[in-house]
C-alpha cells in the first residue's frame, strides 16, 4: 500500500514580509500565480470584518484587505518558525519560553500571544492554563494556529480597543501565577 501522506512542509515567517511564497501586499492573482489557486475562497466573519475574503490553502489562510492586497497569513498545518524558533506545532509554554529567551517583546492574553516587533502571533485558547501545565482534560496546551501579519494590521483594533491584544509577557505570567495560587 502506497503512504499517501504528504510530507510536513516547513514555513519560514519574514517579519513583516510574509511566509510560504507570500509576500504582504500582494494580490490574490500574485499570490495564485507565486504558489498556485486557492481550495476555497470565503469571508471570515462576514463581508464587513473581511472585505477583502480569505483565501484557504491546505495549510494555512491567506486573508486580503478592502483593497484586495495580503494583509495576513494564518497557519494551521505545516511547521512554522519565525526567526529560527519552532511555533507550530509546539506547546504554547515552550514556544513563549523561546520567544522569551529571544528577547522577543510579546503581549499575551489567555488566547495566546502576538509580538508587534515580529508581526506574528500564537493562537492557543487555552494559553492560561500553562501554569497548570495543562488543561483541564489533562492535555497540555497548544499553539493551534500562528498568525503572520503586515505592518499596522492591528492598529485600528489597538486603537478602539487598547489592551485588546494583553499586556507584556512577564505582566500576564505573573498576573496568572498570582489566579493559580488563588
Amino acid at each position: 500500500m502506497q503512504n499517501t501522506e504528504r510530507p510536513t512542509v516547513t514555513y519560514n515567517v519574514e517579519p513583516y514580509q510574509g511566509a510560504a511564497g507570500v509576500k504582504f501586499g500582494m494580490t490574490r492573482c500574485d499570490v495564485a500565480k507565486a504558489i498556485g489557486g486557492p481550495e476555497g475562497t470565503f469571508h471570515r466573519g462576514g463581508e464587513v470584518r473581511d472585505p477583502g475574503g480569505t483565501d484557504q490553502y491546505s495549510d494555512f489562510f491567506v486573508s486580503y484587505d478592502a483593497d484586495g492586497a495580503c494583509e495576513a497569513i494564518e497557519f494551521f498545518g505545516g511547521e512554522v518558525r519565525c526567526e529560527g524558533i519552532l511555533l507550530f506545532p509546539n506547546p504554547y509554554a515552550d514556544a513563549l519560553e523561546k520567544l522569551q529567551e529571544a528577547g522577543v517583546d510579546l503581549l499575551c492574553n489567555g488566547d495566546g500571544c502576538t509580538s508587534l516587533a515580529l508581526g506574528v502571533g500564537a493562537y492557543a485558547p487555552f494559553a492560561r492554563d500553562i501554569l497548570g501545565g495543562e488543561e483541564a482534560d489533562g492535555d497540555v496546551p497548544l499553539v493551534e494556529s500562528v498568525i503572520a501579519f503586515r505592518k499596522g494590521y492591528y492598529d485600528d483594533l489597538v486603537e478602539a480597543y487598547p489592551g485588546i491584544l494583553g499586556v507584556p509577557a512577564e505582566e500576564w505570567l505573573a498576573a496568572a501565577r498570582r489566579e493559580r495560587s488563588r
